[in-house]
Parts: structure tokens; C-alpha cells; sequence
């Protein structure tokens, strides 16, 4: 599956404690590993959910204005290109909980791996 040039390069003290595994300090690595990515994937979630107020928010002023016979609050252009950069970022932040998304589903998978002979011997 992978090129027989391809390697990679783990310091030896770390190698070491990753072939260990007894001892608990992969688990717990895996552990707040784990914890770290939940938190990421909180804040992208976050973030897509600030996006969809903003669009809901000039959605209100926009209308607002209207009813009161009062101008558009921004001009066409400046809300298309106000629209534009929120979608990107929206965008951006899609990929990026994609990524969280797949890095959690394999961590977990190693740590189901890693406990598996642990809960052997309880």
C-alpha cells in the first residue's frame, strides 16, 4: 500500500514507549488525544453555526429597514461580497470538521485496538 521509499522518522525514545503497549502512557496520550479533538470539533461546530447567525442577521436588518421605508443597510455588492466571505469561511470550516470528523473515527479505532487486550484481562 505504501512505497517501499516512504519512511518516517519517530525519535527512538518515542518509538520505544509506543511499542509498550503496557504501558499506560500510550493510552493516555490516546485519551486526551482524543479529548483535544472533541474540543476542535466544538469550536468548527461553533464557528459554522456563528456563520449561519450572521446571514440570519442582516436577513433581519435588511428587512427591518424595508418595513421601516429606510435604505438597504448594504448595497448589493457589498452584501454579495459580505455573503461571499462567509460562505468561503463556512466552506473552510466544512473541510475542516471533515478532518476532525475522520481523525476521530481513527482515533477511536486505535484506542478500541490499544484497550482491547487490556479488557482481556478485567
Amino acid at each position: 500500500m505504501v512505497p517501499e521509499n516512504w519512511s518516517l522518522e519517530v525519535p527512538s525514545e518515542r518509538l520505544s514507549r509506543l511499542r509498550n503497549l503496557d504501558e499506560p502512557n500510550l493510552l493516555n496520550h490516546m485519551y486526551s488525544s482524543h479529548t483535544e479533538l472533541c474540543y476542535i470539533k466544538n469550536i468548527v461546530q461553533w464557528g459554522m453555526r456563528y456563520g449561519k447567525a450572521c446571514f440570519e442577521i442582516v436577513e433581519i436588518v435588511e428587512r427591518s429597514r424595508k418595513e421601516c421605508e429606510l435604505s438597504p443597510f448594504m448595497g448589493v455588492a457589498c452584501r454579495s461580497d459580505f455573503e461571499g466571505s462567509i460562505r468561503f469561511t463556512m466552506g473552510r470550516w466544512e473541510q475542516a470538521l471533515d478532518v476532525v470528523n475522520e481523525m476521530l473515527e481513527r482515533i477511536r479505532g486505535q484506542i478500541n485496538v490499544v484497550s482491547y487486550p487490556l479488557r482481556l484481562y478485567l
